[in-house]
């Protein structure tokens, strides 16, 4: 677990500050089988220049 203290925001929309409470938050490094697995199964599309 991650622990993110709390902190001022800013609405994007409007520009006004809100407040963002803190929170905690899941964190893991992947092992390196998953990883290579995620790596693999990665598609690679053909590139089309001149349509």
């Amino acid at each position: 677990m991650v622990p993110y203290s709390a902190r001022i925001g800013r609405n994007p929309k409007t520009g006004a500050a809100v407040s963002v409470p803190g929170r905690r938050s899941i964190h893991f490094k992947t092992g390196l089988e998953l990883r290579d697995k995620l790596n693999a199964a990665r598609v690679v599309y053909p590139v089309i220049k001149d349509l």
